[in-house]
């Protein structure tokens, strides 16, 4: 259908039975020359005989779509530029919501799809949240070497995306990528997050002032599987 159009008039010739005596059963889901919305409409017929003797649904798909895609406002992080204080241990939470409309289904707020991976962008994102270089199997390091081990441990543990189990330190000589963190061609790091996580404040040494932006990615599809996206950033701005 025309753009802001969502509707249209369908007719279709009604079947017959085959035989004398048949009866057609039907339609179901809606009649011929009614005005059908966009997206996918079932329409049925069934036939019985003089033995009481019913088929199978015949079925067929009236297909409406439109050619508007959805529109979204404006993405609202529930925080835009956080400051992270001295002494704070974790992140902040942050909420977002993407509002979007269709010109013919409306509100697709509650269908927007948020990527669950949030791209990092800083002074130094390869940081021991990301990745740790193993040079020794942990049966055999020396002590100092277990105090570095165990200091990023301890990083991983106060923070919710960060898991690190000590079997993963046995291969020696690698960088480790950690599961909750993915690292795109062109070294783009992406942390795997969603609305309302706490988000890590950084925990490598960067400058008063410096800031850390994450980069969040949303898209939304109408039932005439028209697709659009939205993207938003935030920040966390280190204080200490």
């Amino acid at each position: 259908v025309d753009q802001g159009v969502c509707r249209k008039m369908i007719t279709w010739t009604e079947p017959i039975g085959s035989a004398d005596g048949i009866v057609i059963n039907g339609p179901f889901g809606g009649i011929s020359g009614d005005s059908y919305p966009t997206g996918e409409t079932y329409i049925s017929y069934t036939a019985t005989d003089t033995a009481n003797n019913t088929t199978k649904k015949c079925e067929f798909s009236i297909a409406i779509k439109d050619k508007q895609p959805p529109v979204f406002g404006e993405c609202m992080p529930s925080v835009t530029d956080y400051t992270h204080q001295c002494g704070e241990e974790s992140g902040v939470p942050v909420h977002w919501d993407c509002p979007v409309t269709d010109d013919c289904d409306g509100d697709l707020s509650n269908k927007t799809v948020c990527s669950e991976w949030v791209r990092i962008e800083g002074p130094n994102v390869f940081h021991p949240l990301a990745f740790v270089r193993i040079e020794h199997d942990l049966g055999c390091v020396q002590q100092e070497e277990k105090a570095t081990i165990s200091k990023a441990l301890n990083l991983c543990a106060s923070r919710k995306f960060c898991s690190i189990d000590t079997v993963n330190f046995c291969a020696k000589g690698m960088d480790m990528i950690h599961p909750d963190f993915r690292l795109e061609a062109g070294n783009e790091l992406y942390i795997k997050a969603s609305s309302g996580d706490s988000f890590p404040v950084p925990p490598y040494e960067i400058s008063k002032g410096e800031k850390t932006s994450f980069h969040v990615s949303c898209s939304a599809t109408d039932s005439s599987r028209n697709f659009e996206g939205a993207s938003f950033a935030f920040t966390i701005v280190e204080n200490c």
